[in-house]
């Protein structure tokens, strides 16, 4: 009874925030009228350009700013860019933002590694229950051989973003998704020991 008392204030506002942002989508004149300024000023060569393009178009809130940023956010040649697609499509609350942002997730690319924190962060800011497996299946399991608790990589070796993954959960707030951060995280104290929760402030 307890645990769902104090669930429910959690429930009821993600509800309320759900509410507003379906009545803020704009109108289809509204969104034509943003993507045609968009596709103007993204044929830009200037990074920055292209940067404060994809962040204008996410001013406008619609489905069809989720389809037209996912191309930025896979393709463009700046990481710059790519990381304020994330941020604006996260922030977007469509039904199609998880989908786009969990296609364009390569955790495992290196060279990517920013442009995938920006993705997880862009997960977490949907508070959507969708994105909470992709975000679950990012948290890292102590691998054999390692001693070190939580798990960190090693040079060359692919990013670990349980932190970035624990702290989207965490924006989500919702009851899977408290769940499920408190159920890795109470493993993870049973196999590191006393402390071991507090150091995944160091983690990636």
């Amino acid at each position: 009874m307890k645990k769902a008392a104090l669930l429910t204030p959690v429930v009821v506002l993600a509800s309320f925030a759900l509410a507003r942002a379906a009545s803020a989508y704009a109108s289809d004149a509204e969104v034509t009228a943003a993507l045609s300024a968009f596709r103007a000023d993204y044929a830009s060569k200037e990074d920055s350009v292209r940067e404060k393009a994809v962040k204008t178009l996410g001013n406008t809130k619609h489905k069809r700013i989720v389809e037209a940023l996912a191309a930025p956010l896979t393709k463009d040649s700046s990481q710059l860019v790519r990381r304020a697609a994330a941020a604006e499509i996260g922030a977007q609350w469509t039904p199609n933002a998880v989908k786009v942002l969990a296609s364009a997730l390569q955790p495992d690319d290196v060279s990517l590694k920013d442009v995938n924190a920006a993705i997880i962060k862009a997960l977490g800011a949907t508070s959507s229950d969708e994105a909470v497996p992709v975000l679950v299946g990012l948290l890292a399991k102590k691998p054999p051989g390692r001693s070190k608790s939580p798990p960190v990589a090693n040079d060359g070796e692919p990013p670990i973003f349980t932190t970035t993954a624990l702290k989207a959960l965490t924006q989500i707030a919702s009851p899977r998704a408290m769940d499920d951060a408190l159920l890795f995280l109470v493993s993870m104290g049973k196999r590191g020991g006393k402390g071991s929760d507090d150091e995944y402030g160091k983690a990636t």
